[in-house]
């Protein structure tokens, strides 16, 4: 699932989503999510800053079942 929306000033929200089941396990799945603001700095050049996080319902041992990550970073668009 995505969904994409542009704020006052330009300001862009990026949001997206996803599930995947198994084949071969009914039990297990894997989801993911994540959301991203971008601010208009100069021109075509942008700020983004982000987040992601994964969810594994039956991992392997030693391994976590949640990961979550934020990033910033720039952007360019060609517009």
């Amino acid at each position: 699932d995505t969904y994409v929306r542009t704020f006052t000033h330009g300001i862009l929200l990026n949001e997206q989503g996803g599930f995947t089941p198994s084949w071969n396990d009914s039990s297990a799945y894997s989801a993911l999510a994540s959301a991203a603001l971008t601010f208009p700095v100069y021109r075509h050049l942008g700020l983004t800053i982000g987040a992601l996080d994964n969810f594994l319902n039956n991992p392997p041992p030693a391994f976590r079942k949640n990961s979550f990550q934020l990033t910033v970073g720039a952007t360019y668009s060609f517009q």
